[in-house]
Parts: C-alpha cells; structure tokens; sequence
C-alpha cells in the first residue's frame, strides 16, 4: 500500500465542513460552486483547484491537506512564477560608438539611455543593427 496524496476529490470533500472557519461569510457561495463542481467528477478537478486558489487560507489548508510542501499544482495566481512554455535564447542589442575614437557601447535594455563618449563628449551612434 503506498502512502499517495490525496485526490482534488477528497480534497474539496474534506474542505467543505472548514469553509465557514477559512472563509467566512464568502463560505456559502464558494460551498455552492464547490457542490457543483463535486456533482460534475473528477473532470472538474482543475476547476476546483481554481477555485481555492482564490482564497489563501484554503490555499494553504489545501496544501496541508494534500501534503504538499512546494504548493504542487496550487499556486497563487498573483505572484505565482510559470516558467516559459521554450528555452530562453540570445537577444543582441544595439551597439554605439564614438565617430572620432574606437569607443565602443553595447544597450542592454530597451529603454536604457544613449551616454556620450566619455573621452569627446559628443553623443554615440548606432553602428550596426544587432545580429539575431
């Protein structure tokens, strides 16, 4: 017999009783969709899941519940980080240079501002357009 978390089910089965203490007067209509959801199966889990993300406290009573230590699949959709659906690449930005001397400026952001060459005191100019 392996020691496996809990169902999504068992989760929002075992929530409903705690809703009034977690939720307060919100317990009655988050109860009502849950019923709803509970009567539709096991298809209806992400939903569930969705639906008690909303709430911190039966955010975290949901992880305890499913021991989970990491938030597993709940996590708060403000401040939860969703890594990149493809590997990041190399982005080349715009390179400016000094027309009277080899000084040389690489911009490493989209709104950082253009310096002027510190050796002449004229402003730097595009040089070439970045390489992708």
């Amino acid at each position: 017999m392996t020691d496996s978390p809990p169902s999504i089910t068992e989760l929002a089965v075992a929530i409903r009783p705690r809703l009034r203490t977690l939720l307060g007067e919100e317990a009655e209509e988050v109860d009502a969709v849950l019923g709803e959801l509970l009567a539709r199966g096991v298809a209806a889990e992400p939903e569930i899941l969705t639906l008690l993300q909303r709430s911190a406290a039966t955010r975290e009573w949901a992880y305890a519940f499913l021991r989970l230590r990491d938030g597993g699949g709940l996590r708060n959709p403000r401040t939860a980080y969703f890594p990149l659906g493809a590997a990041g690449g190399f982005v080349a930005g715009d390179v400016y240079g000094c027309e009277e001397c080899e000084h040389r400026w690489h911009r490493r952001a989209v709104g950082q501002a253009v310096p002027s060459c510190p050796q002449h005191d004229t402003p730097l100019v595009r040089i070439r357009e970045p390489e992708l």
